[in-house]
């Protein structure tokens, strides 16, 4: 799973590629279980740096063009997951008003 990340394949992309089919058998008991799984560690892998993948597939394709407006949407992005991927959790969060 980890190589196919860091080819850059996209979520599908690993999904269809099975990448835990050899131990399907043992904890898997649907085809579903095996592909919400793969796609939970894919979310989750730390290797993932797909920010140019998202911004290109939520970008409305007139916009796509603008070759400047998509760099800086990527870096934007790319900070975000980053900043994502470091945050930790308050221990004591507020209660709820």
């Amino acid at each position: 799973m980890t190589k196919l990340v860091k080819e850059g394949k996209s979520e599908n992309d690993v999904v269809a590629a099975k990448p835990f089919a050899d131990l399907d058998a043992k904890w898997a008991p649907t085809e579903l279980a095996s592909t919400n799984f793969i796609r939970v560690v894919y979310i989750r892998s730390p290797q993932r740096r797909h920010a140019p993948t998202v911004v290109k597939r939520n970008l409305p394709q007139e916009l796509r063009a603008d070759e400047d407006l998509v760099a800086t949407a990527e870096k934007i992005a790319a900070h975000l997951i980053e900043r994502r991927a470091n945050h930790r959790p308050s221990r004591n969060p507020r209660p709820a008003a």
